[in-house]
């Protein structure tokens, strides 16, 4: 029923409404109070409904949202016992690291994307004791060296994220050849098998047998931070631009969540380059990119166009939305970088001792950009979000000429 309709409905049932009462019509000024009663109720009934409505959303979103959670934590926990039924200790990915495990579950890798480190280790059988030591480390060796070769190949080929791998043009022969499929055999042989690392002592994982540890370390070249931001550079320029966003703040901020990881996941749970918690950020980021009210999932966010997109709108959104009446514009920065971390109210309560940003402005408005920094840094609640503002601002520089 349209508008139109609700008024004719509302009339109808006014004059029906006079007709009934003992007196007739009644006279014009106790139908004008009679009308404006009843519309005033039934305007409070629509506002109830609508407020009922509301809520009943509401609670049906983090109904859905906490079985999500219950579903994944699951879901994590039976990851993680499989790995434990051959590994003695669970490792997982991170902001930083970029863990994979082959499908056996017997081969993993670690890029830490900070440090610029690849960590490769196999799990071999704990050959039996009467074996005489040289030979068997041998053996144990050319064992190894195919696993991890294995394995190596299996990171340096992945596409799932955007066609490359996320390691791609990051590592090189001694030559300086860049690392290719082509190349890898003999980089084995000649780079890897010399600098197998074999764990002396054997454990027992949950399955019950004995296992040795081969590992072998990697670097990667020295600008392979570079190398992940240039290839990322495009989608940050084409957001900033959208968004109205300096994308050397964009830039600073994918370096500070996950050091140019596409891969990066924490445990909260957030997700990508700019980690986005799809449940918070990332439906208010969507909202305000989309204009249509939804919970992004882990793998669009895993997407880096997606992540790229959403994440600088958030940040558009935190300076338009949580701090519009802030004048100065890098005091509105550094409040806009420590929200991203830990939200508005934590950020307004930090200046002012209230949540309440909008009541608190003028009195945020008279305190200079310094004065906003110092405060911030003494006064956040977490040291998480106090470093966070420092790295941010420092890497900002960085990116400012990029």
């Amino acid at each position: 029923m349209g508008a139109y309709g609700r008024r004719i409905t509302l009339l109808t049932t006014c004059v029906v409404f006079a007709l009934l009462t003992n007196s007739g019509f009644a006279a014009p000024g106790d139908l004008n109070e009679e009308f404006r009663q009843f519309q005033e109720s039934v305007n409070n009934s629509q506002s109830r409904q609508n407020q009922n409505n509301l809520n009943q959303e509401f609670n049906n979103f983090l109904k859905a949202s906490e079985q999500e959670l219950k579903r994944e934590a699951a879901e994590y926990a039976a990851y993680k016992k499989e790995i434990l039924k051959q590994w003695d200790k669970f490792k997982g990915s991170t902001k930083k690291e970029w863990v994979d495990y082959s499908n056996n579950k017997s081969s993993r890798s670690i890029v830490n994307f900070e440090k610029g480190n690849i960590l490769l280790e196999v799990l071999i059988p704990a050959e039996p004791e009467a074996k005489p030591k040289p030979q068997k480390t041998k053996e144990q060796k050319i064992a190894a060296l195919k696993k991890l070769q294995k394995q190596l190949e299996r990171i340096l080929t992945d596409s799932s994220i955007d066609g490359k791998s996320p390691i791609h043009k990051q590592l090189q022969t001694a030559s300086g050849k860049p690392l290719t499929r082509r190349n890898l055999q003999e980089f084995s042989k000649k780079e890897l098998q010399n600098k197998i690392i074999i764990d002396e002592q054997p454990y027992v994982a949950k399955d019950g047998k004995k296992r040795l540890k081969a590992k072998v370390s990697i670097k990667m070249v020295p600008d392979h931070l570079k190398i992940r931001a240039d290839k990322f550079n495009k989608s940050v320029k084409k957001y900033s631009k959208k968004y109205d966003v300096d994308p050397a703040l964009v830039l600073a901020v994918i370096h500070t969540e996950s050091y140019f990881n596409p891969k990066a996941r924490s445990h909260i749970p957030a997700f990508g380059l700019m980690q986005l918690v799809p449940s918070s950020g990332g439906r208010d980021a969507y909202r305000h990119a989309f204009g249509k009210d939804k919970k992004p999932s882990a793998s669009f966010l895993y997407k880096p166009e997606n992540n790229i997109r959403l994440g600088t709108a958030y940040l558009d959104l935190l300076s338009k939305r949580e701090f519009k009446k802030i004048k100065d514009p890098i005091s509105q920065m550094y409040l806009v970088i420590a929200a991203y971390n830990t939200g508005g109210g934590n950020v307004s309560r930090a200046l002012t001792g209230s949540k309440n940003i909008y009541k608190n402005s003028s009195k945020i408005n008279r305190m200079s950009s310094k004065q906003i920094y110092a405060s911030l840094k003494r006064n956040l609640p977490y040291k998480e979000t106090r470093d966070y503002i420092e790295k941010v601002n420092d890497r900002k520089k960085i990116y400012d000429a990029y």
